[in-house]
């Protein structure tokens, strides 16, 4: 296992504010638990960005195309 390191941010009240509210969301055990999922997520994203695909975001019978800038 690799060595962990330890981060410090600094966040503004609004995003420790948003961080606790996706912690609640996605029943999260910690702040830290919710970054390492982000960053799972983000990682995989730019994966599939980088290799062509394209994201559809569909809500019942409602598609509509995504165009994400990052």
């Amino acid at each position: 296992m690799a060595k962990k390191q330890r981060l410090q941010f600094d966040l503004t009240p609004e995003a420790i504010e948003q961080l606790d509210q996706l912690k609640d969301l996605a029943d999260a055990s910690t702040r830290a638990d919710v970054i390492r999922k982000a960053l799972r997520l983000y990682s995989w994203f730019i994966s599939e960005r980088n290799s062509g695909s394209e994201f559809v975001v569909r809500k019942g019978d409602d598609e509509s195309e995504v165009k994400i800038l990052l």
